[in-house]
């Protein structure tokens, strides 16, 4: 069944199987919205009810998005996993890797990711994170029409209708 979410439709998902095929890699899905019901849009829904302004992203990097990314990764026998987000790693102390703010400060994301426990970081790659955006729409242009990019996500990703009172 497709989903009703912005984020995870069905025309989303054959893009990324096009892109995949273009580029010559693998595409693999993996449905973990049972567990994001459970434990994002609960909480979501739980500190609007409790008068506060829940994060949902920050919440879902951190239980599910990445740790669904790592046990996909253990799967298929990959050390390292890369996402599209706007971020950068930096040494620390003794080698602990430290979220930095991607190149591009009007894109940068590592707020949301500040709290991916530290054993996934250690994998985790951010190509995006020393680019400018401006350089990714073109590079994604190259890949021909339907690869320009898609439409920026700057509210709740998963609100059928970007309608928050609505979906209260």
């Amino acid at each position: 069944a497709a989903s009703p979410r912005p984020c995870c439709s069905d025309a989303l998902l054959r893009r990324a199987r096009r892109l995949c095929a273009k580029l010559g890699i693998d595409h693999h899905v993996v449905d973990v919205e049972k567990e994001f019901n459970e434990t994002v849009v609960r909480d979501f829904l739980d500190g609007y009810r409790a008068g506060r302004t829940p994060n949902p992203c920050i919440l879902c990097n951190e239980k599910v998005k990445f740790p669904a990314l790592a046990r996909a990764a253990d799967w298929l026998g990959c050390e390292r996993i890369a996402t599209g987000h706007y971020a950068r790693l930096v040494s620390g102390g003794r080698g602990t890797p430290l979220l930095a703010a991607a190149f591009d400060g009007k894109k940068d994301q590592s707020y949301f990711l500040c709290r991916v426990p530290v054993k996934i970081l250690r994998r985790t790659l951010f190509p995006l994170g020393e680019i400018l955006k401006e350089s990714v729409k073109s590079a994604s242009a190259r890949f021909g029409p339907g690869h320009e990019g898609q439409r920026e996500s700057q509210d709740v990703s998963f609100l059928p209708d970007g309608n928050l009172r609505r979906f209260l």
